[in-house]
């Protein structure tokens, strides 16, 4: 049995859209585990924090950056919510 040029271009390009999406899943860090807790920080300076920036504790990442607000009042304090992995404990 012979198979067409064709059918063996198909097939190759199926393969390639599924190595491109693994590979794109793989390296851009997406996140499909909602095993994680809100937890809501101010801080006063937050410079080159953005969302979906990593949180680090002791050099070990345990989250990410899920919004940043600006609460205005007797001073300007920013508010970080983050969402830290479930089995992670944060002291005050």
């Amino acid at each position: 049995m012979k198979i067409s040029n064709e059918i063996k271009i198909g097939i190759m390009v199926v393969l390639v859209l599924f190595t491109l999406a693994y590979l794109t899943i793989k390296t851009g860090n997406y996140d499909f585990t909602p095993n994680r807790y809100e937890l809501k920080v101010h801080f006063y300076n937050i410079d080159g924090v953005d969302q979906n920036a990593p949180v680090r504790l002791n050099g070990l990442e345990i989250g990410r950056v899920k919004d940043i607000k600006v609460l205005y009042g007797d001073d300007e304090k920013m508010e970080l919510t983050l969402l830290i992995d479930d089995g992670t404990k944060i002291r005050e």
